[in-house]
Parts: structure tokens; sequence; C-alpha cells
């Protein structure tokens, strides 16, 4: 982080230290439980997940076929594989790991929330329950992030449950989620407004040299529109993420 640190090195303002917890303390709060399995959107495996695999497991062959489908457009047989392979970490047999489970959740929740033509009706409630799974008991940054943008419209729409769920994601370094966060505060639509803590989430997904363009833009006009006290508040997060 370069032109991060650079900063932090010219602001020199201290702070209290920020903890990256699932969701903040405070305004907003932390999501409940793992509801009950109901029916889960990158959903290529990484290292980083919450959830390591620890041994080799047959379940990798399987996933990586379903990739495969999918990567090729044909979505009915990746479809089809996801499922078997939620169906049986759910059946307890044993050999669908962690990982591959909360990825093939996050994948099949994909499939329920837009369908797939002459195949699949779209059942964004399949896809709800899929996702509120992965990211409650996964803990999954991807499944918690496209959580949160379901309960930004529609008839769930609970912008203060969405936060919650961005905030969780884009603590775990998830740059959609930061720049999804970083937006909705600086709007304060449906949640106290808070420009400073939106421009430090910014600050973040903005950071590094492979950022889309999308985020550059928000960035920029966030940074353009920002008052002296909101740079200094977003550089005191800052400083404290850093010390992390």
């Amino acid at each position: 982080m370069p032109r991060i640190v650079l900063s932090i090195v010219i602001c020199t303002l201290c702070v209290a230290p920020l903890h990256a917890q699932e969701a903040p303390a405070g305004d907003l709060g932390s999501p409940g439980q793992p509801p009950k399995l109901e029916g889960g959107m990158s959903v290529v495996p990484r290292s980083d997940s919450a959830v390591t695999r620890q041994l080799p497991n047959p379940a990798d062959a399987l996933w990586k076929l379903g990739r495969m489908y999918a990567d090729r457009g044909d979505d009915a047989r990746a479809f089809g594989i996801y499922r078997q392979l939620v169906d049986s970490y759910r059946d307890g047999s044993g050999w669908v790991d962690a990982a591959i489970a909360a990825n093939s959740h996050v994948a099949l929740g994909a499939y329920y929330l837009n369908g797939i033509p002459g195949t699949l009706p779209a059942d964004p409630d399949a896809a709800y329950g899929l996702l509120e799974y992965a990211a409650t008991y996964f803990r999954d940054r991807d499944a918690q992030y496209e959580l949160g943008k379901m309960l930004l419209s529609g008839k769930r729409k609970n912008v203060v449950q969405a936060a919650r769920w961005l905030n969780a994601a884009a603590s775990k370094n998830h740059r959609p989620a930061q720049a999804q966060l970083g937006s909705l505060l600086l709007k304060g639509e449906g949640i106290p407004r808070q420009p400073g803590l939106g421009l430090f989430w910014l600050m973040l997904a903005n950071d590094g040299d492979d950022t889309p363009d999308g985020i550059k833009q928000m960035y920029a006009d966030a940074l353009a529109q920002a008052t002296e006290g909101d740079r200094a508040v977003a550089y005191k997060h800052l400083e404290a993420w850093l010390k992390k």
C-alpha cells in the first residue's frame, strides 16, 4: 500500500485502533446467528477464505468440473454439480469439506438469484437462504457482500442490515464491498451519514494498481466533495487500520 502509507506519514493523526470484526459495535451492529437451512458471487476458491481446507478432498475435482461447465456457459450442468455438493455437505457425508461447501452455496445462490433461461426460474428466496447461510456459518466474504447488495433493494430491503453485511465483507478486504459500503455511508440513505468513514472505505477500495475504473471514479468523486474534516476522519481510520 505505497500510496496509503505515504498518506499516513503526511497526516500524523492519532486515534484508537479500529478493530476488524464481523460487524462493528455501535451503529452497524452485528449479524445474527446462523439461520436454519432454507435452500448462497465470486465463486472461485481462495486461500484467504475464513474457511481453509486441511487435506485434499475428492470434492475438489467435482467443484472444478462445475467451474469448467460454468466457464463454458453450460449453466444447467454446473447448477447440478453445485447442488450435489451442497446436498452432500448438508447430509453430513463428510466428503465435501467446508471450503468447497461454502463456495458451492454461493455459486448455487447466484443461479437461484438470476435463474437459468429455459432451465431454472429465478428464486430470490432460495438465493437469500443460501447466501445467508454461507455468510453466517462459513463467514464467506463473497456471500456477505452479495447478501448486503440484496438487502439494499427489493422486498427484503433493510439498509441497516445491508450495511452490517457489507461491513463484514469489507473488513475482510473485499474491495467491491468496501466501495459499496463507502458509497452508502457517504450518501446516508437509510443509515446515518458518515462521510469521513465512507471516504476511508473508498480509500481502501481504491488502493492498488488493479483498481476497477468504476471504483476509481467513486473515490475521485468522494474526494472532490470531502471537507477537510472528512479527510481528517478518513485518515484517522486509515492509520488505525494499518496499525492492525
